[in-house]
């Protein structure tokens, strides 16, 4: 018999990891156990992939033999050898192939690339997180094409435990990979424009996250010369994020990225019940409300990001206000919802009770 589905991912049991990547591909590959049973559920980590090459093609190949549908969870470089690779063998072994597109760089990947995606127009499904994505594939007249939200299994924070802030200094933070394209030099540029012009502090801001390896340097060097008001915190573990994010005023995103999809960031906001303030990239209107859950400066204007920094200190209650409408959004990134909803998306063998027998 055949377990339902294979998962082709970066699992990187070898060590601990803590890329969003990595995360994403531990919970779908849990979340779908849960539903479909450990025995229906396996998978091939790519870990090192180009390194192992001869592995890789063994281990994959013994997947597809033993699997009725494949879902590849990987990035932009997985997906240049598994679509074409697991397409191919979809005509020997009969078995459906779908795609989970990480992060918001799909359509721009398969514009460049035309080989791969001649091949990422034929599979059964590709799946992106939001609908500006979804539009650009439309426009490359890709019909297998459908959205599917980002997600994570968080516990979100009950609404009786929001945490309010009612007076300076204001704590904000960050919580993503750390490099300068990630906009980090551009928060702490706005930070302490603020509270040097302002002679006090206004806010501190904290910094999470792996340190991008190429950034090492630079990093250090800018975090000899922080202020007070500035520091940096370390790696908090995904499942930690919630409790580590409720206490913060304010997350901000201020990434350099043209091409984020749904932030696993934000996701940790919302469920922390904390407005984000971030900048435009290309799916932003996808994923904040505007005045609602947070607020939008231009991509790489500092003097934007301090303007919205400035009015959120201001407005202490208008964000507070904000807070219930974050914990409502979260709902749509829950694991649970979106696994449902990609399983019933990919379901042409076993009936959606079966879904639910797990739950």
């Amino acid at each position: 018999m055949k377990a339902e589905i294979g998962i082709v991912g970066h699992f990187g049991y070898e060590k601990e990891f803590y890329d969003g990547q990595t995360i994403k591909t531990k919970i779908l590959h849990d979340e779908i156990k849960k539903r479909l049973g450990n025995d229906q559920v396996l998978y091939t980590d790519t870990n090192n992939w180009n390194k192992n090459m001869i592995r890789t093609f063994f281990s994959s190949l013994r997947l597809a033999a033993k699997s009725k549908k494949i879902i590849i969870n990987t990035s932009n470089r997985g997906r240049n050898l598994f679509i074409p690779f697991f397409y191919l063998l979809s005509f020997f072994l009969k078995i459906k192939v779908y795609c989970l597109a990480i992060g918001g760089g799909f359509p721009k990947q398969m514009k460049k690339n035309k080989f791969v995606s001649f091949f990422a127009e034929k599979i059964d499904g590709v799946f992106v997180e939001t609908n500006t994505m979804l539009n650009e594939l439309h426009a490359l007249r890709y019909n297998n094409v459908y959205q599917l939200n980002n997600f994570k299994d968080l516990d979100i924070i009950k609404e009786k435990n929001l945490v309010y802030k009612l007076n300076q200094p204001l704590r904000i933070c960050t919580f993503s990979r750390i490099l300068k394209e990630k906009g980090i030099e551009d928060i702490i540029e706005a930070v302490t424009e603020i509270n040097e012009r302002e002679k006090k502090s206004i806010y501190f801001l904290d910094i999470y996250g792996r340190i991008d390896s190429k950034y090492k340097k630079k990093f250090e060097e800018l975090e000899r010369g922080f202020p007070e008001y500035i520091k940096y915190k370390g790696i908090i573990d995904y499942d930690k994020s919630v409790e580590t994010i409720k206490d913060y005023f304010l997350l901000i995103f201020p990434t350099l990225y043209k091409t984020e999809g749904i932030p696993g960031t934000i996701i940790d906001a919302y469920a922390s019940g904390v407005p984000v303030i971030a900048s435009n990239w290309d799916s932003h209107k996808d994923v904040i409300i505007n005045n609602e859950t947070g607020m939008i400066y231009e991509m790489g204007n500092i003097d934007d990001l301090i303007n919205k920094l400035t009015y959120a200190s201001q407005n202490i209650s208008k964000i507070n206000e904000w807070k219930r409408n974050c914990l409502n959004k979260s709902k749509e990134y829950s694991a649970e919802k979106v696994i449902i909803h990609l399983l019933q998306k990919t379901n042409d063998e076993y009936d959606v009770d079966l879904i639910n027998s797990f739950e």
